[in-house]
């Protein structure tokens, strides 16, 4: 915490560190691990495939945060997200999702 407190230019009083017991609601940690690929560009585009199931397997249906390594990295991810939760739709509920504000969105970015 402190080399990001360095590079922001926090002073040293400024720095507050809070540990779990602070927590309204307790964060659960689940570490996956998955098989390398020759490289790590292969390696980051093959956990597309895992996304979905892992956030449908462990969000139990409430909103998800995802964090990637960068903007270019997050609109891949939620494309293809959305992508493969716009297949399990069925034709009615395709028609009632307005996502001209996503595409707003991903064109800003």
């Amino acid at each position: 915490m402190q080399d990001i407190a360095d590079w922001l230019q926090v002073p040293p009083a400024g720095l507050k560190a809070f540990g779990e017991e602070v927590r309204p609601v307790k964060l659960r940690t689940v570490v996956k691990g998955y098989a390398p690929t020759k490289t790590d560009f292969l390696f980051e585009r093959r956990l597309n495939d895992y996304i979905h199931s892992v956030i449908a397997e462990y969000s139990m249906s409430k909103p998800s945060l995802v964090f990637c390594r960068s903007a270019l990295r997050c609109c891949t991810v939620s494309g293809h997200t959305l992508s493969l939760c716009m297949l399990n739709l069925n034709a009615s509920a395709k028609q009632d999702l307005d996502l001209s504000w996503l595409c707003l969105r991903l064109l800003v970015i």
